[in-house]
């Protein structure tokens, strides 16, 4: 059986980088004739591989951690695929979290942003500068408070109360974690804390520059921040697979989520080593690691 384009090409697994999939116009009518195996030493996202039918294939790549996942899929390892069942359930059940929340979410978002807005009004600053820490904390709030007009919160009041939030509702968030994703829940409550602060701090920033949002952006990136802190809680596992003993499937399983999930599908680590790509954003919202 000589080697041919597939009927129905299969898509890669992931996007790497140096993946071939725009190139495979060009690639495939120039396939060898009489060629029965196909071998690729590099194959990376395997978009080449994907495209081809063949007697027999060998594939290698320097990453151990990526042939290990080829591994895992082709034996369909149940603890790996157990794994992104659990992480896929937890990311669509986020949502749930900002709906039955969101009032209050949006209340402490509210009176931030007007502490935000009546410091710029009495000292005339920019959006910058009044987003600025030592602005945000002026006592120019606590004598807004004093004439008996509407809450208004700091910065610093902004992340206390988000902290009190998530402890309030620790029961219900870590109930989000599955046993099999469960490595180290105070990291995930941690990053649920610390993303929608800064999403809010940064929302309210940009409203106060270019004005409001329409309701269901502030939503949206009040989702983006939850799975956000989600995506970071799994990026974290990653640089601490040794730390934490995650074996092979499950550390396969979130090497993969952080894989999909992080920014542009950038591949990029720090002097440490630790890869540091952000999540890729409110349009990544609604993605499925299963799909």
């Amino acid at each position: 059986m000589a080697i041919t384009q597939r009927t129905k090409k299969l898509p890669p697994i992931l996007k790497y980088p140096g993946g071939k999939e725009k190139e495979l116009p060009y690639i495939l009518p120039h396939l060898p004739e009489n060629c029965e195996r196909f071998f690729d030493p590099f194959v990376g996202g395997g978009a080449v591989y994907f495209a081809l039918e063949s007697e027999a294939y060998f594939i290698n790549d320097k990453s151990e951690e990526l042939m290990r996942l080829y591994g895992m899929i082709r034996s369909q390892n149940a603890e790996f695929l157990g794994v992104l069942t659990a992480a896929d359930s937890a990311w669509t059940a986020l949502e749930g979290v900002l709906s039955a929340h969101y009032e209050q979410l949006e209340e402490l978002y509210t009176d931030y942003k007007r502490g935000l807005n009546y410091v710029g009004s009495q000292n005339g600053e920019s959006g910058e500068r009044i987003a600025d820490e030592t602005a945000a904390e002026s006592g120019d709030l606590e004598n807004l408070s004093a004439e008996g007009s509407l809450e208004t919160l700091t910065r610093a009041q902004l992340r206390e109360r988000l902290k009190d939030f998530v402890q309030a509702n620790e029961p219900e968030l870590n109930a989000l974690l599955d046993e099999s994703i469960a490595f180290d829940r105070p990291v995930f409550l941690k990053e649920l804390e610390r993303n929608l602060c800064n999403k809010l701090v940064r929302m309210a920033k940009l409203e106060l520059e270019k004005g409001d949002l329409p309701p269901a952006d502030v939503a949206a990136n009040m989702e983006g921040a939850l799975k956000a802190g989600f995506y970071m809680y799994f990026r974290y596992l990653y640089n601490h697979t040794r730390e934490l003993s995650i074996e092979e499937p499950a550390a396969s399983a979130v090497y993969l989520f952080v894989r999909e999930f992080c920014y542009a599908s950038m591949f990029r680590y720090n002097r440490n080593g630790e890869f540091n790509v952000p999540y890729g954003g409110i349009s990544y919202n609604k993605k499925s690691i299963l799909k």
